[in-house]
């Protein structure tokens, strides 16, 4: 089917070139197989696969500076370095990575220590 569209692509209108570009896009990198739905529900929906937006797609729980963020945070650097966000994100990526590790770190060690100093129950 798809071949066939691909091949009359001449003959299609523009819109549905982009739709036929977009069906080969979510199909090669794995976001949609528009010719294995299983459900009647999945055949219903096929048109609107094309459109929508996939986890795959999501540039912003992917975004490298959010995950950065999300690391900086957990890893508690402001309290072990003294940097705030801003300095932080001065230092090239390799520094800051370094950063986030050592902090990880004496985050661990210090909570081994407290649980070790914990008067048992």
């Amino acid at each position: 089917m798809l071949e066939e569209r691909v091949t009359n692509a001449g003959s299609l209108s523009f819109v549905e070139q982009q739709l036929t570009l977009s069906i080969v896009y979510q199909s090669a990198y794995g976001i949609f197989n528009h010719h294995a739905a299983s459900s009647e529900k999945e055949k219903r929906l096929l048109p609107l696969k094309v459109i929508a937006m996939h986890d795959k797609e999501n540039i912003v729980d992917m975004d490298r500076r959010q995950n950065l963020k999300r690391r900086f945070a957990n890893s508690n650097v402001l309290k072990y370095y003294g940097l705030n966000w801003g300095d932080f994100i001065e230092y090239p990526t390799e520094e800051c990575e370094d950063f986030i590790a050592l902090s990880e770190e004496c985050t661990r060690r210090d909570t081994k220590i407290l649980k070790d100093n914990l008067p048992d129950r």
